[in-house]
């Protein structure tokens, strides 16, 4: 298993996308060579459990974001009816969980100096 991170160079500066695997023994910049220790086991297991809670946090944003477009496809369709303002509040409800759940997804970076 591995997690994605950008990993800078202390010697060199140069930022990499670079996946950190478990049994891996340093990390290395491919541009100069630079080799340090990888990080513990621990750090990459909170690593990647964060990697996993943001991506399903950005698939709820989606599908929110998703049953909110067909809920404004099916207020604007519907308005000649009584009952458009159900509609309107469960898009508006779900655009609001969509962006909470985006941004949530979105909110950590990380980057590995060696």
């Amino acid at each position: 298993m591995s997690v994605p991170v950008k990993a800078t160079c202390s010697e060199c500066l140069t930022t990499h996308l670079t996946k950190l695997e478990f049994g891996q023994e340093d990390i290395r910049c491919p541009a100069c060579g630079h080799a340090m220790k990888n990080l513990p086991e621990g750090e990459l297991n909170e690593l990647d459990i964060a990697c996993k809670k943001q991506k399903m946090n950005g698939i709820i944003s989606l599908v929110c974001f998703a049953i909110s477009v067909v809920g404004m496809f099916q207020w604007s369709f519907t308005m000649v009816k009584d009952d458009t303002t159900v509609w309107m509040i469960v898009t508006i409800l779900f655009f609001l969980v969509a962006l909470v759940f985006g941004v949530l997804g979105s909110t950590k970076r990380f980057i590995v100096e060696f």
